[in-house]
């Protein structure tokens, strides 16, 4: 799978918008179909310590069978609230 920089970086902006109206500061890490980072934000007040966790855990859901979710294109997919389980 492979994704422009372009790409990349309107999914870390709709993922930022996203989080800004949950009011939710995080860190946003976009990889390309073999793991390696596209692009990365860190929203004012984030934690830092997930400054590291972020890329690793959007290379493991690539590199996974497990779905995710998709902010390239179509309407932003509201997110649940942390903690609260999902229907697989």
């Amino acid at each position: 799978m492979s994704i422009s920089l372009d790409t990349a970086q309107a999914m870390v902006e709709r993922a930022r918008v996203q989080a800004a109206a949950l009011d939710v500061p995080t860190n946003i890490a976009v990889v390309d179909g073999g793991g390696h980072l596209l692009a990365f934000a860190r929203m004012d007040g984030a934690i830092l310590g997930s400054i590291d966790i972020a890329p690793a855990k959007a290379k493991t859901s690539i590199l996974s069978t497990a779905r995710a979710r998709t902010c390239a294109a179509g309407p932003a997919v509201p997110l649940p609230p942390p903690n609260t389980p999902t229907a697989a």
